[in-house]
């Protein structure tokens, strides 16, 4: 895109000068041949550089369809990418959970119990730190190519590539090093023959917090649960409370945002009049 819109500029200011300079020649020396000779010749590189323009233009159009779908393909492979991360909840003992249960040694029975919860939430633990690892080791190289050559041909400011960069390169690129610096503790973690669990817990708990959308409703606002329901494009779930009043709404806002910016993009790409593309106020 930025090489077709260089050409087609340069190829218009060539066409308007040489326009312009053959009109003053041309009336001004009407009977000179000499003159008459160079703008002849003027003409004929005015000729060629109006084809230049079309071929340019179309060239630019052309690789813009490309351009723009590559990028729709990146927002839709790292939605995917983030969609496969897992919301880690880890279990923890509530003296409820074991009522109606009647053992002899009750004491070492629950002292079990906890040993088997710990068990659990570290191998689920374990687990969800290799899936955040994976994704901490996935190279932007290939995104921030697109981003080089990405080049409206009438974003004269760069406004519009800027809003690109704003809402998808960099929230790509910042998700990613955000998970890089956390998976550096996981990594030590996951290494060690007895790492510390719950400081490696409390850091994926709050990398999550980054990733994943997390609220707490009451079952009665049912028409404020649909409404966030609406908005959404991916998978979620519902945990339930402590009691049947309350319930936790989880979805990955990272996939889901990401899937919008695809049909965000997917707006610009084939001129979709009926609604607004990227850098829209629409999405601003």
């Amino acid at each position: 895109m930025k090489f077709n819109k260089l050409t087609f500029y340069i190829s218009m200011i060539l066409n308007v000068l040489l326009l312009t300079i053959s009109t003053i020649l041309y009336f001004t020396f009407k009977n000179d041949y000499t003159i008459s000779y160079i703008v002849s010749i003027l003409l004929n590189i005015f000729a060629g550089s109006v084809i230049l323009s079309v071929t340019s233009l179309v060239n630019y159009f052309v690789y813009r369809r490309y351009l723009l779908r590559d990028i729709m393909n990146e927002c839709l492979r790292y939605s995917q990418m983030f969609s496969k991360l897992e919301y880690f909840i880890p279990k923890r003992y509530h003296e409820e959970d074991l009522n109606g249960i009647k053992v002899k040694n009750r004491k070492a029975f629950i002292e079990q119990y906890k040993k088997n919860l710990d068990t659990d939430n570290k191998y689920k633990l374990e687990q969800t730190l290799k899936e955040y690892i994976a994704l901490s080791e996935t190279s932007t190289r290939e995104l921030w190519n697109m981003y080089d050559d990405l080049d409206f041909i009438t974003d004269i400011r760069n406004k519009k590539k800027h809003e690109y960069w704003k809402n998808i390169f960099n929230y790509i690129y910042s998700n990613i090093c955000t998970i890089k610096e956390y998976s550096y503790h996981f990594q030590i973690y996951l290494s060690a023959t007895n790492g510390n669990y719950l400081v490696n817990e409390e850091k994926l708990l709050e990398l999550q917090d980054k990733i994943f959308f997390c609220k707490k409703y009451i079952y009665d606002n049912g028409d404020e649960v649909k409404d966030v329901l609406s908005k959404i494009e991916v998978g979620y779930e519902t945990i339930s409370g402590g009691n049947s009043k309350d319930f936790t709404l989880v979805y990955n806002k990272t996939s889901d945002y990401l899937l919008k910016m695809f049909d965000a993009v997917g707006k610009d790409n084939y001129f979709n009049k009926d609604c607004s593309g990227l850098g829209s106020e629409e999405n601003e």
